[in-house]
């Protein structure tokens, strides 16, 4: 994702819900990669995903701490084009 290899995120993502569909930060990263590449109908079935792992509690969202402040905005920003906040 941080790379801007965009299919291999997915792949990787997709992968991690895999092996554990249980863990969010798969699901929040597969939805803001689906964001940014316009992926409507993805982006809602893994947000869909998400909010089923948390029981349906939409207030609950992991904290990323980001090192570079372009990617920080550009992640804020897709959680809530993604409209997991």
């Amino acid at each position: 994702y941080v790379l801007e290899d965009y299919d291999k995120a997915i792949a990787a993502f997709k992968r991690g819900t895999e092996l554990s569909d249980t863990f969010p930060s798969n699901y929040i990263y597969l939805c803001a990669t689906y964001a940014l590449l316009g992926k409507q109908e993805e982006m809602c079935a893994n947000r869909e995903a998400y909010f089923s792992i948390l029981g349906g509690d939409r207030s609950l969202l992991p904290i990323y701490s980001w090192t570079d402040e372009i990617l920080a905005a550009s992640y804020e920003h897709l959680i809530d084009v993604a409209g997991l906040r």
